[in-house]
């Protein structure tokens, strides 16, 4: 049976063949129903923000058990938000990286981190307001985050003002969609 790709379930990888991708396919077009060929409006894919809090990991997860309780692997936020911890030991942080990119975060901590946040914001919400609360909420101690949109690191005061760096600002996914991707 042929294989799509592996999807990572946990600390455990299993392929998924392509027949179960086309019933998760049909179900999603039956459930949640949209235009194909009318829709003129940007649907965003699956996004990221990777956060990398100062502070102690376990203070971290602390305090998202705090605001999210009763859940863990992942923690979930707004039925849009998935939110875990990767490290480089037992997960796959900086794994795909460019090595531009993990230098940078270095340069802005001061070292490289073992571990980060993870935030990956599903398609069907905007998750803006979201992303920027849970983000206030891990750097309140310090620490920068990431996004699929720039090419550096931004801290709490950055993200907060609504400072501009090559004309976006932190996790500002129409207007680099516009930007680089409308012809």
């Amino acid at each position: 049976m042929p294989l799509l790709f592996q999807h990572k379930i946990g600390l455990e990888d299993r392929p998924i063949p392509i027949d179960g991708i086309r019933t998760l396919l049909q179900e999603a077009r039956s459930e949640y129903p949209w235009p194909r060929r009318t829709c003129t409006t940007y649907a965003p894919p699956m996004r990221t923000v990777f956060v990398f809090p100062t502070g102690e990991r376990a203070e971290t997860v602390a305090s998202l058990d705090r605001h999210l309780p009763q859940q863990r692997k992942p923690w979930v936020l707004a039925g849009g938000l998935y939110i875990d911890i990767d490290d480089e030991q037992t997960g796959y942080l900086f794994s795909d990286w460019d090595p531009d990119d993990v230098a940078a975060v270095e340069a802005a901590l001061g070292h490289q981190p073992t571990w980060a946040v993870q935030i990956d914001i599903s398609a069907r919400i905007d998750g803006t307001a979201e992303v920027h609360q849970l983000v206030a909420l891990l750097l309140e101690h310090g620490g920068v985050a990431t996004d699929d949109y720039s090419d550096r690191p931004w801290t709490l005061q950055e993200i907060e003002s609504g400072a501009e760096f090559d004309g976006l600002r932190f996790f500002e996914f129409r207007t680099y969609h516009e930007l680089y991707h409308q012809r």
